[in-house]
């Protein structure tokens, strides 16, 4: 198995996939138990209504093979948001 990079810390409850680091690059994974449930969410028109009204970050979908992992059914790379954060906020 190749190396999937540095899964996020909150991501172990997820059963649907999980969010990983890999080359300073965000990534999702979304497994293959919630391919049903993805397919629909993108074929169904929601997730283009959701983006455009800025209510959902874009992503596009890169291949499985960044995984390493055969839970994988997508791999998705988000919409990159540059954050500044000051210690008193």
């Amino acid at each position: 198995m190749k190396n999937r990079g540095i899964i996020g810390g909150g991501s172990f409850r997820d059963p649907s996939g999980f969010v990983f680091r890999k080359d300073d690059t965000i990534y999702r994974q979304v497994n293959m138990v919630y391919k049903e449930q993805y397919d629909h969410f993108m074929a169904s028109g929601l997730y283009e209504a959701l983006v455009s009204d800025g209510l959902l970050l874009s992503h596009h979908e890169i291949g499985v093979e960044h995984a390493g992992s055969t839970t994988a059914y997508k791999i998705i790379e988000p919409e990159f948001i540059p954050v500044i954060s000051y210690p008193y906020e």
